[in-house]
């Protein structure tokens, strides 16, 4: 594991050149103080849809059930899955005062 270690660190390595990087942080900022000084009119950006994430626990079960051939069977439900479950829970206990 070393030597692969090393290998993919040899291979990646190499000299730093400030012309060839391009902060797209600043160059947004500098746009929008371009629109701003020439008086334009500037919008917020619009929302982006969420990335689609994916559980990798769930996508190994699932992985291991077809494997095993036990498409039937499922596999543990993700904790996910289970904060959206509705918890069922008794009323809190209460302290009775008693009187002095």
């Amino acid at each position: 594991m070393l030597d692969l270690a090393t290998q993919i660190v040899e291979t990646k390595t190499g000299d730093f050149d400030p012309q060839k990087f391009e902060d797209q942080y600043e160059d947004a900022v500098k746009e929008l103080l371009k629109k701003k000084q020439a008086g334009e009119k500037i919008e917020a950006p619009k929302e982006r849809k969420p990335a689609n994430v994916v559980n990798l626990m769930e996508a190994l079960r699932h992985g291991i059930a077809a494997e095993d051939g036990s498409k039937g069977k499922q596999p543990a439900r993700s904790v996910q899955h289970r904060r959206g479950a509705k918890k069922t829970t008794s009323k809190p206990h209460t302290r009775q005062r008693r009187a002095s």
